[in-house]
């Protein structure tokens, strides 16, 4: 029996199995493989070609949303359906006062506070109603306000006490919070 024939290693040389170990990660490498074809085949399947296309193929997508069904009435025996019935309820007495998120608000005072606050203010109050609200550089420099807390109230629209809504809006005449509001207020 011949000896068998091995080169020798180096020191500091492995081979291929010497990092792998054996068969078992091919094998799940191979497992992997297969898994992602059987699903590509589950997803997607070949449509049939016409006569002039034999050369080609189409590949059209199986997965659509399930479709429901709704039966009518009149097909389902009436054994089968079981009545619930509430007792009726009195309506409720007429209220003079609009319900806290009815759309209608009563605008509070925000002249003298930063702009950042007097926009807190309003969304705190709409409940998280969108509101428009419209900041006027009433300096005469026309500039964004980009930083609300730098900025201050000189007038506001609706004045404070009236009523305003989502279509109404608000708008605020401001001014940078180191400088003074114009004399007339706007």
């Amino acid at each position: 029996m011949p000896p068998e024939h091995r080169r020798p290693t180096e020191p500091g040389s492995r081979r291929l199995g010497d990092y792998f170990g054996g068969p078992w990660p091919w094998v799940v490498v191979a497992l992997f493989a297969i898994a992602a074809l059987s699903l590509r085949f589950a997803v997607e399947t070949p449509t049939s070609t016409t006569a002039g296309d034999r050369g080609s193929t189409s590949v059209v997508s199986t997965t659509q949303p399930r479709a429901t069904a709704t039966v009518p009435p009149s097909s389902v025996p009436p054994s089968s359906v079981t009545a619930t019935t509430s007792p009726p309820t009195a309506p409720a007495p007429p209220d003079t006062t609009p319900l806290e998120n009815s759309g209608v608000w009563t605008m509070p005072d925000e002249v003298g506070n930063d702009v950042r606050s007097a926009k807190r203010d309003i969304e705190a109050l709409t409940d998280g109603t969108a509101v428009q609200v419209t900041l006027r550089d009433v300096s005469g420099k026309d500039r964004r306000q980009i930083v609300h807390q730098h900025w201050q109230v000189c007038a506001q629209t609706p004045p404070a006490g009236s009523k305003f809504t989502p279509e109404t809006g608000v708008t605020f005449d401001v001014v940078k919070t180191n400088e003074s509001c114009p004399d007339n207020g706007a």
